[in-house]
């Protein structure tokens, strides 16, 4: 029998607007068996450093954690593509 290699784990981490929409993520995702955690971090916005509640999930399909972020009213995260052609 061929073993099938693991998929690798994505984590994605959005930044919610405020406690509650946080814990509102967090609740759901686990809700739906996803672990989820909120954490307070430091952010940059522009020139400006924020503090703000940010909301990370592991999940195997990033597209499903993101879809499910999504479908909470959640924010979309930053984008981290440095290509300037797939824009």
């Amino acid at each position: 029998m061929l073993e099938q290699p693991e998929r690798e784990q994505q984590r994605v981490v959005v930044i919610a607007s405020d406690q509650a929409q946080a814990d509102l993520l967090v609740a759901a995702l686990q809700a739906s068996g996803i672990p989820a955690a909120a954490t307070i971090t430091t952010v940059r916005l522009g020139h400006e450093w924020v503090q703000g509640h940010a909301v990370s999930v592991t999940a195997t399909d990033e597209g499903l954690a993101l879809a499910l972020l999504r479908d909470l009213g959640a924010p979309p995260p930053p984008s981290t593509d440095d290509d300037p052609t797939r824009r």
